[in-house]
């Protein structure tokens, strides 16, 4: 299941995020070509958010893609999808 958050802290690679209920995470995650700023908000699958590791993060670059490893990116009016990248 996606859960929404809002990022309010960046220090390098660690993301402080915030959900609906104001429940605070703190993920390790690497982008490529795409890097989310503050107060964007990502949909992510819960899993990531009290799992401890390092997650990365790129365009989307083939179909067969399961629903909890992409994550949605939304800025203003846009969206961003990327997947994740293992390795």
């Amino acid at each position: 299941m996606l859960k929404k958050v809002q990022i309010v802290n960046i220090d390098k690679c660690n993301y402080t995020l915030l959900d609906m209920n104001n429940n605070e995470y703190k993920v390790s995650m690497i982008f490529y070509e795409f890097s989310p700023k503050l107060n964007d908000i990502i949909y992510l699958d819960e899993k990531i958010l009290t799992e401890i590791n390092i997650y990365n993060f790129g365009p989307i670059k083939d179909n067969k893609i399961k629903d909890n490893e992409m994550i949605k990116i939304v800025r203003e009016k846009e969206e961003y999808y990327l997947t994740r990248y293992y390795g």
